[in-house]
């Protein structure tokens, strides 16, 4: 395959541990468990994007170079989360022994926090019981949504999310590699938006300049091929909202054309509202502040819930009311 076919979140994957960014104490544990073969069964969780799969995979890589032959089953649990993935895919592949004296089996389970909890109490045995065969690397962003009996037999590591510089160097990297043209303010830009996820900041890299061919991409230009409200427009609609003299049906009138005319995702326009009232919580009683910001909360969920649209934008208006 061709390296123009590639994703770039594989064709720019770190393959060392120290290539990982921001997870220094995990780096170094990682390397400290490999240098001793002592690979427990490893507990990985944080937001998306922050280097978790990556880990795991450059963990691999230096076990191999180690001399150990390495067999990984890679499963994504959100698509299969049932007991019956447990009972085949996985029981069968923990079952099998090694050919190889220095042989050495890893599961890794992505988004195991999709699991259900019979699933994950049938895995849980697996666990314990073929722990001589194999190793498990069970990865999910909420650890909250796996079971105590699990955590308590896992090595556990907490994956923060990237600095603002950890993200500039590599995305003007990536932008150096593949010879891109992009302003300095459209990188500030992406990684505003990607908010410490480094997946998601490479997948917007590969994709603006499809939209954006012979031209220097600039802030905008981000904003609009993501579906986000350019500043002039966040500014316009947040003075609307602002604004104590307007009623509520004229406020709620010129959000909604200004949204269709320019094809904004109200979860984008609340993603970028709440930053500007925080930047701007001063012009709020505490009270307020509280109230709209709870307000951002319910309509995240709501929208996450494929709610009405227009719905929710009446409750985001009347919350500034």
């Amino acid at each position: 395959m061709q390296d123009n076919n590639i994703p770039w979140i594989e064709k720019y994957r770190p393959s060392k541990l120290e290539d990982i960014k921001s997870q220094d104490f995990i780096k170094t544990s990682l390397q400290k468990l490999v240098e001793n073969n002592t690979i427990p069964h490893l507990l990985f969780f944080g937001s998306s994007g922050t280097g978790k799969t990556s880990s795991i995979l450059a963990c691999i890589k230096e076990l191999e170079a180690k001399g150990y032959m390495v067999s990984k089953l890679e499963l994504n649990t959100s698509d299969q989360r049932g007991i019956k993935t447990v009972r085949k895919k996985i029981k069968e592949f923990a079952t099998t022994q090694s050919f190889f004296k220095n042989g050495l089996k890893i599961i890794i389970l992505d988004e195991a926090d999709y699991m259900t909890n019979i699933a994950q109490c049938a895995l849980r045995q697996i666990i314990e019981k073929y722990s001589k065969n194999v190793r498990f690397c069970i990865i999910c962003n909420y650890i909250n949504k796996i079971i105590p009996a699990i955590q308590s037999r896992c090595m556990k590591f907490r994956f923060s999310l990237l600095t603002d510089d950890e993200m500039r160097n590599k995305i003007e990297y990536v932008v150096k590699q593949e010879k891109l043209k992009i302003s300095d303010k459209a990188i500030t830009t992406i990684i505003s938006l990607s908010g410490g996820d480094m997946r998601k900041s490479i997948n917007i890299l590969q994709t603006i300049p499809i939209f954006c061919k012979n031209k220097i991409i600039d802030d905008s230009d981000i904003r609009i091929c993501l579906g986000y409200p350019t500043e002039n427009i966040i500014t316009n609609i947040y003075d609307i909202l602002s604004n104590n003299n307007k009623k509520i049906k004229s406020k709620y009138n010129l959000i909604n054309d200004i949204i269709k005319k320019n094809g904004i995702l109200l979860c984008n326009l609340l993603e970028c509202l709440h930053k500007i009232v925080l930047k701007n919580k001063e012009n709020f009683t505490k009270k307020k502040l509280i109230y709209i910001l709870k307000t951002f909360a319910v309509i995240e969920q709501h929208l996450i819930q494929n709610v009405n649209e227009n719905i929710q934008l009446g409750i985001l208006v009347s919350s500034f009311s």
